[in-house]
């Protein structure tokens, strides 16, 4: 299962977006006037999508907003739990 979120907000530059996936903490905002800190809610996902052995692709520049993808296997073996196909559940 695929999930894509993006916005058109005003994004980050390359060197930045390299940081966020480096680190386990937090970016400072593009904005100087605001002191605010970004990525609190990428750790999470990331945390939570790893967590279902899944990956996460985040792409984003200045002035052109964030694309966001989520992929899950479609399937994961466990032997304490039957399998979900969640093309039926849509």
């Amino acid at each position: 299962m695929t999930v894509t979120v993006s916005d058109d907000g005003i994004g980050v530059s390359a060197e930045k977006l390299e940081r966020s996936r480096a680190t386990t903490d937090h970016l400072e905002s593009t904005d100087e006037r605001l002191d605010l800190r970004h990525g609190l809610g990428v750790l999470l996902v990331r945390q939570i999508v790893e967590a279902h052995h899944g990956t996460v692709e985040i792409e984003s520049g200045p002035q052109n907003g964030y694309q966001t993808v989520l992929v899950f296997p479609s399937s994961v073996s466990r032997p304490d739990r039957k399998a979900v196909d969640f093309q039926t559940l849509v």
